[in-house]
């Protein structure tokens, strides 16, 4: 068991993290980072602001960027570019808390159409979100379910983390694919789920189903992931200009069992995938 003192530092499956971020580079036209350099450049710059971590369950947040800098105005790829790395100390990505959250499945805007840049991990991205999260939650909502963009009908993802709906014999989630960012704390979760007996499925969803499902009762669960929001239970669906409550509205148990490993995890408290933990070390 990885149990470590707050002198100790650690980063979250970096190497995962740092290949997708390439696999944007590609899709954006940029160059693509050296891995080693890039995870020195990870373990420095946390080393010299170790005294900002706050103690869990909050957390330092890592935000790489990568920006075009070719002076010029035109419709095209850039020839220079600057990469630089942000952090600062986080607190719950939600404010109020682990409570279920009420979700509102978006029925006008779209994120991310086939062969666009769904996948990559890219401002513009978030920036198709703002005004229907903003919209969402000035009505109540915490945050919304992004629909397809071809028919608004199967559920992709939330507006800035992954979706899971748990049924008796199974987890499932939307594949990834053009559309849907391949979360690193997604492909956690359904490393956790098989080692769970829980059987994982990637499967297109439609979201009439799945508030007939919670209507009927055999929806059980569903929780969002994602690196800020870790694992957290879904409470209530707007669809179709009605609420669909989940079970009894309550964090349930194969969401807590989830969300308690996950931060075990990061903790350094747990014996499950100490692969995922790379240790900060400290730098003269």
């Amino acid at each position: 068991m990885a149990q470590w003192d707050y002198t100790t530092l650690a980063m979250f499956r970096p190497d995962k993290n740092i290949r997708r971020m390439n696999l944007s580079c590609d899709r954006m036209c940029m160059p693509r980072l050296d891995e080693d350099l890039f995870r020195e450049a990870l373990e420095r710059l946390i080393d010299i602001d170790r005294d900002w971590v706050p103690e869990s369950p909050e957390a330092l947040y890592i935000r790489p960027t990568m920006i075009a800098t070719q002076v010029g105005l035109g419709v095209k790829s850039s020839t220079d570019f600057l990469f630089y790395i942000i952090i600062g100390p986080v607190g719950s990505y939600f404010a109020g808390g682990i409570n279920p959250l009420r979700l509102r499945a978006e029925e006008r805007y779209v994120r991310s159409a086939p062969g666009g840049t769904g996948h990559a991990k890219t401002g513009g991205n978030y920036a198709a979100a703002l005004l229907p999260i903003e919209q969402a939650q000035n009505d109540g909502f915490d945050q919304i379910i992004w629909l397809d963009a071809c028919e608004k009908k199967y559920v992709e993802e939330m507006g800035a983390m992954n979706i899971a709906f748990v049924y008796e014999d199974r987890v499932v989630t939307a594949p990834t694919g053009d559309t849907i960012l391949d979360g690193v704390t997604r492909d956690s979760i359904g490393i956790l789920c098989g080692d769970f007996g829980h059987t994982w499925v990637e499967k297109s969803l439609a979201i009439a189903q799945v508030c007939d499902d919670a209507d009927t009762g055999k929806l059980k669960e569903v929780f969002a992931c994602g690196t800020a929001a870790v694992v957290t239970p879904v409470g209530v669906i707007h669809y179709g200009g009605g609420d669909h409550r989940v079970a009894d509205g309550k964090e349930g148990p194969v969401t807590r069992q989830l969300r308690e490993t996950l931060c075990e995890i990061h903790d350094g408290n747990s014996e499950h995938h100490p692969e995922w933990i790379h240790v900060v070390p400290h730098f003269d």
